[in-house]
């Protein structure tokens, strides 16, 4: 590839593989060193960049994967990594109540279940665009956000008990 393809390449997606790894990464300086990972996997996948309509779904998948890679190997692991957003404007204390509970409840699901909740609550995707992307018919990540919300509603009962 030549160096002003890649120049246009990165000007056109650089910001989508960035933001990305920045929403699961939270932190400015990692997340740039995964985007510039990322993107020199994608450099590398000639058949995806042939087919423009794959590249961006490409890069949700290769971006997750590499950052929960990151977050994995310092030993952080959580499927879904902004938990603030769903906590809401409650304390510190219930906040890690909140993380220890969802940490919890997805480490006792399938893949489909915790992309369905990733993709829906985290990356606030629409089921169109999950479908895009998981290849999950609708009515499956109807299902898997389902019986995600009775896992949390039994394990809140366990606790509250």
């Amino acid at each position: 590839m030549e160096p002003a393809d890649m120049r246009d390449l990165y000007e056109r997606y650089g910001h989508i593989i960035y933001g990305r790894c920045m929403r699961i990464l939270g932190d400015g300086h990692e997340a740039y060193d995964a985007a510039q990972d990322v993107f020199l996997k994608l450099c590398g996948q000639g058949h995806v960049l042939r087919a423009r309509e794959r590249i961006v779904p490409w890069i949700f998948v290769a971006a997750k994967r590499h950052c929960f890679n990151i977050l994995r190997s310092r030993k952080k692991y959580l499927a879904v990594e902004n938990i603030d957003d769903i906590a809401g404007s409650i304390d510190e204390e219930a906040r890690m109540d909140a993380r220890r509970i969802l940490a919890f409840v997805l480490r006792h699901h399938g893949k489909k279940v915790r992309d369905a909740v990733y993709y829906s609550y985290v990356e606030k995707l629409s089921q169109d665009e999950i479908h895009a992307l998981t290849g999950q018919s609708p009515a499956t990540i109807r299902r898997c956000l389902r019986k995600f919300q009775r896992s949390v509603e039994r394990r809140r009962q366990r606790i509250d008990a």
